[in-house]
C-alpha cells in the first residue's frame, strides 16, 4: 500500500475527531508515528482535540510532551492544550500552558473560564480570570458570558448573574441566545425567583423551547409556585408530542400533580380554619 502523506494523516485524524471518534483518531496518530512521520502543528491540534473529546488526560500529557516548540510558536496548539487540560479537569496544567502563552486569544480566555466553571471553581472564573481578562483589554463574547452565567448558577450568585446579563446586552451589545436565557431562567428558578423566571421566558424574542419551560416547571415544583406552574404546564402541553417526549411528559405530570395536591391541601386547610373561626 502506498505510504500516506502527512496531509492525508492530518485529514484522517481530524476527520475522526470531528465525527466524535476520538479513540480512532488517537489510534491513527499512533499508526502515523509508527510509520516514522513527524507530526506538525495541524496534527497536534487534531490529536489534542481528540484527547479533549475523550477527557483522556494521560494520553494528552503524553502528546503534550511531543509537541515541543509548537506549543509556544502556534497559538492554536496552545489553545487546544488549554482546552484539553480544562476538559480533563487538570486546571493546574491548563493554567501553566495559559501563563506560558506569548499571546492569548478570546478562545484561550474562554477555555480557561469554562474550565474553572466546570472544574468546580466558579468564583475563580468570575473574579480572578474574568477581571484579568478585562484588565488585559479583551472584549468578552457570547461564549464568555454563557460560562459566567453558568458560574453564577453553580455558585448561587443571583445578583451577579443579573448584573452580567445586563452587562452583556447593554455594554457589549450581545444578543442573548436561547442558551443565555436558559441559564438565566435556571439561575432565577434555583433562587426561588420563579415569577421573574417566568417573566423572562414569556418576554424573550424567540419561541421558548421545551427545556426552558421544563426548567420553569421544575422550579415551580421545588418552590410550590402554583400559578407559574399552571402557565408552564399549559405551555409544555402545546409543545409536547407525547410519543417523542414521553419522559418529559411524565416529569411534567408528576410536578403538576404535586402542585395540584398541595394547592388542594392548602385550600382544605383554609376552609377548615374558616369553619373554626365562625363556629
Amino acid at each position: 500500500m502506498r505510504r500516506r502523506s502527512l496531509v492525508s494523516w492530518n485529514t484522517l485524524i481530524a476527520g475522526y475527531g470531528q465525527s466524535g471518534d476520538g479513540a480512532v483518531a488517537l489510534a491513527m496518530f499512533s499508526r502515523m508515528r509508527d510509520e516514522g512521520l513527524e507530526p506538525d502543528a495541524l496534527t497536534f491540534i487534531a490529536v489534542i482535540n481528540a484527547c479533549a473529546l475523550l477527557a483522556a488526560r494521560e494520553e494528552g500529557v503524553s502528546i503534550h510532551s511531543q509537541a515541543g516548540r509548537h506549543e509556544l510558536e502556534n497559538t492554536f496548539v496552545a489553545n487546544s492544550l488549554v482546552d484539553m487540560y480544562a476538559k480533563c479537569g487538570s486546571l493546574d496544567n491548563a493554567r501553566r500552558v495559559f501563563d506560558r502563552m506569548p499571546r492569548h486569544t478570546i478562545v484561550s480566555w474562554n477555555s480557561m473560564i469554562t474550565g474553572y466553571v466546570q472544574g468546580g471553581e466558579p468564583e475563580t472564573a468570575l473574579t480572578l480570570l474574568f477581571e484579568r481578562m478585562l484588565e488585559d483589554h479583551w472584549q468578552p463574547d457570547g461564549v464568555t458570558f454563557l460560562s459566567l452565567l453558568t458560574a453564577c448558577c453553580h455558585a448561587g450568585l443571583v445578583d451577579k448573574g443579573k448584573e452580567l446579563f445586563r452587562l452583556m446586552v447593554s455594554d457589549y451589545a450581545i444578543v442573548p441566545s436561547i442558551e443565555h436565557y436558559s441559564c438565566a431562567v435556571d439561575l432565577l428558578g434555583r433562587a426561588n425567583q420563579v415569577d421573574e423566571a417566568l417573566a423572562v421566558v414569556t418576554s424573550i424574542p424567540v419561541a421558548p423551547d421545551l427545556k426552558l419551560w421544563m426548567t420553569v416547571l421544575d422550579a415551580c415544583g421545588k418552590w410550590s409556585n402554583w400559578e407559574a406552574g399552571r402557565v408552564a404546564f399549559e405551555s409544555i402541553q402545546l409543545l409536547l408530542d407525547h410519543r417523542d417526549h414521553s419522559a418529559a411528559y411524565v416529569l411534567m405530570s408528576r410536578t403538576y400533580l404535586a402542585l395540584e395536591l398541595e394547592a388542594r391541601d392548602l385550600d382544605e386547610t383554609w376552609k377548615n380554619a374558616s369553619v373554626r373561626e365562625f363556629a
